[in-house]
C-alpha cells in the first residue's frame, strides 16, 4: 500500500498522530557539537557510552563497575541525554547498538589509579630489560642505561 504524497512529492507522515509525537518527544540540552553528551549529570557518577554488540565490552564495563542506566530513573533524577526520548524496549537509554551506563566516580578512579600503577611498573620493567640489553650489547653507556631507566629515553650529543 503507497503512502500518500505531499504536491512537492513528499511522502506525508502515516497519520496526524505520528507528527504530532515527533513535534512533542523531549529534546536533552546538549551540546550540538558533541551529540554523546549528557546533562543533568549527578556530580558523584561518571557516565560512557557502550556498544551493545560486543558482550565481552559491556561485560568488562560492569566489571569496572558501570550498570547500564535505566530510561526512568534518568528521568527521575533529571538526567538529559540525546538519546533519551529514543530509550530502547529493554527500559535502556541508547540509539541502536549503544548504550548509557554510569558508575560511581570514586568506584572509577580507584581502578583507574590501580591501572596505571601497574601500567608504569610494565613500562618500568622494560626499559629496565631494555637498558640491560642495551649495555650488553655495548649499544649503551652506564650511564645512558641509567637515564633510560629514570626518565625513559636516552638524549645524545650531536658528536657522538
Amino acid at each position: 500500500m503507497a503512502r500518500a504524497r505531499d504536491a512537492k512529492g513528499r511522502l506525508l507522515p502515516k497519520s496526524a498522530e505520528a507528527t504530532a509525537k515527533v513535534k512533542d518527544r523531549p529534546r536533552a540540552d546538549v551540546n550540538i557539537d558533541d551529540p554523546t553528551s549528557v546533562a543533568g549529570k549527578d556530580p558523584s557518577k561518571e557516565y560512557r557510552w557502550a556498544s551493545r554488540r560486543d558482550e565481552n565490552k559491556l561485560g568488562r564495563h560492569e566489571a569496572h563497575g558501570y550498570r547500564v542506566v535505566n530510561a526512568k530513573d534518568a528521568e527521575a533524577k533529571g538526567l538529559k541525554a540525546p538519546f533519551l526520548h529514543n530509550s530502547q524496549a529493554d527500559g535502556t537509554i541508547g540509539n541502536r547498538d549503544v548504550v548509557l551506563m554510569e558508575a560511581d566516580k570514586a568506584t572509577v578512579q580507584e581502578r583507574r589509579e590501580r591501572s596505571t600503577k601497574v601500567n608504569q611498573s610494565r613500562v618500568k620493567r622494560e626499559l629496565e630489560s631494555v637498558a640491560e640489553q642495551g649495555l650488553r650489547d655495548g649499544l649503551l653507556t652506564k650511564r645512558e642505561a641509567q637515564a633510560l631507566v629514570e626518565e625513559g629515553f636516552v638524549q645524545r650529543s650531536a658528536d657522538e
